[in-house]
């Protein structure tokens, strides 16, 4: 999904003028979003139909409102599974699993709960209550249930966890610098190496200039050494 998603990423900025290219990288998660969720619709209502026209149909003929609440239950079921693995796999690019994917289904499976009461009832209180349009009064709600569930997913159940920039230091490393005592090799600091040579060249040049070695090549005189007769 993601090398589709950098493909038609690629088509736009080529066809699109560079400010809706902008635009587009600024909103592309939303409009993901937007996309599956027309898909998710129409997956609800696709097992709706299937269920209460072909399946449950024939079955509970003389029940018609125990085969809608079922149907509609089932299709709102599989729904929300088609819109857990679409956002945590394609919008948000999730790829955490074991406990962590326990969680994440469990808390969008509330929202998605809390969200589907909100619909019923609220419409129904501001069409009672306030006197408002059915249809303005049902799309309000439904404009804030997508909102809702869209925050919700992003910064809840598929929040991404924050690196750290860099790894705390190991506590006995701290308590060796504080203390003095030596740490073990593996935090030691790489020792440079020392030429022997440079520190002994100021004690040479010391010596040197007091006397003790000559200062050019040359060998000393040996004063036990026999003398040669200038004269012969």
């Amino acid at each position: 999904m993601n090398a589709i998603k950098a493909r038609i990423k690629a088509v736009l900025h080529k066809i699109l003028p560079q400010k809706l290219a902008a635009l587009y990288d600024r909103l592309e998660e939303l409009l993901w979003y937007a996309f599956f969720g027309v898909l998710t619709t129409a997956v609800n209502f696709a097992v709706y139909l299937l269920l209460t026209r072909l399946i449950l149909r024939g079955a509970f003929a003389e029940n018609e409102a125990g085969v809608t609440l079922l149907s509609n239950w089932c299709a709102w079921a599989a729904a929300v599974v088609f819109a857990f693995v679409v956002n945590k796999l394609c919008v948000f690019e999730d790829r955490e699993g074991g406990k962590r994917l326990l969680w994440q289904f469990c808390s969008f499976v509330f929202m998605r709960l809390a969200s589907g009461v909100f619909e019923n009832f609220v419409p129904t209180g501001l069409i009672l209550w306030l006197k408002m349009d059915d249809v303005l009064a049902k799309a309000l709600v439904a404009v804030a249930v997508i909102v809702a569930n869209y925050f919700f997913s992003k910064f809840v159940s598929f929040r991404r966890k924050k690196k750290a920039d860099a790894p705390p230091r190991p506590q006995e490393e701290c308590a060796g610098e504080e203390s003095g005592a030596p740490l073990p090799e593996g935090n030691r600091a790489p020792e440079t190496a020392v030429n022997p040579a440079n520190d002994n060249a100021p004690e040479n040049e010391n010596a040197t200039q007091n006397g003790n070695e000559p200062v050019s090549g040359e060998m000393p005189e040996n004063d036990n050494a026999p003398k040669e007769d200038k004269a012969e």
